[in-house]
């Protein structure tokens, strides 16, 4: 309904407002009409690429999450940890949060505290537990 009223009001597009909106269908579960609001958006922002992957990760829609996170500028720490989060769920995914994890590295950005929890868990994914310790 509020999103209605938006369009009805003819309100500008405005990137906090828009992300606001996709945050709030992905966690509702309805990241196709998140996906539409996120592709309205002018310069799209990596908490809009982060929304939308995480949505895409829960529905189990790997590889839309991937096309999102390849099309994202600027990336930052925290749509990383989106990409191993979302990977580390499944054993025929978790070596895809490893890579992740290690590519994160690479193009200089640091692990943190929910780097580690997702890492943690694709090495529990997998039982790999060498590379976990």
């Amino acid at each position: 309904m509020v999103h209605a009223q938006i369009v009805k009001c003819a309100i500008a597009t405005d990137d906090v407002l828009y992300t606001a909106l996709v945050d709030s269908y992905v966690k509702n579960g309805k990241v196709g009409y998140a996906r539409t609001v996120c592709d309205i958006l002018i310069e799209k922002d990596v908490i809009c690429s982060t929304s939308m992957i995480s949505g895409y990760m829960n529905q189990g829609f790997v590889e839309k999450a991937k096309e999102v996170f390849s099309k994202t500028v600027e990336k930052d720490i925290v749509v990383y940890n989106a990409m191993i989060e979302g990977y580390s769920k499944s054993i025929d995914t978790a070596k895809k949060a490893l890579k992740f994890y290690v590519d994160m590295q690479r193009f200089g950005f640091q692990p943190n505290i929910s780097t580690f929890a997702s890492a943690i868990g694709a090495c529990s994914v997998l039982t790999e537990f060498k590379f976990g310790q």
